[in-house]
């Protein structure tokens, strides 16, 4: 069971930090600082992304949708009691997505120049600095970032 949850927990946050990542990286994709082709492979990923969610969302059950829109439920509650609700087969395809969407991003990183990798480390501490001095952050937006952002090294 708490493999189950752990692996649920990492696609949402995998699936948060590339979508906040993606956002993140808006700038540095209107600064000029990405050639054409990692410019499109960020717009394929986002469309990707956007389809497997809806796709995943299609084939959820009725009760499921029921956990989602209930709005007496507090996120934490709501990702529970889906996590709960998943069949094998929904589970299998959490795994195949949150796997995909590593290798995505690790063929993003591999076309970055070592210049560019600088630039969007130093646009995450910025960002990371300012929701730190609590200006106009999420909580969940940095917990999504941190440590899952472009740059590991």
């Amino acid at each position: 069971m708490k493999t189950i949850k752990n692996i649920f927990l990492a696609f949402f946050v995998a699936m948060l930090s590339i979508v906040s990542a993606h956002a993140q990286d808006e700038k540095c994709v209107n600064s000029g600082s990405l050639t054409a082709a990692q410019k499109e492979m960020i717009h394929a990923q986002r469309e990707k992304i956007k389809e497997n969610k809806e796709a995943f969302k299609a084939m959820l059950t009725k009760e499921q949708l029921a956990i989602l829109e209930n709005k007496e439920m507090t996120r934490s509650e709501k990702r529970e009691a889906l996590k709960n609700s998943f069949t094998e087969a929904q589970r299998k395809i959490l795994i195949k997505s949150k796997e995909r969407l590593r290798k995505d991003k690790e063929a993003f990183m591999s076309t970055l120049t070592e210049e560019q990798k600088e630039l969007m480390h130093a646009r995450r501490k910025a960002y990371e600095e300012k929701c730190k001095n609590g200006d106009d952050c999420k909580e969940e937006e940095m917990r999504g970032r941190r440590g899952h952002g472009y740059n590991h090294e």
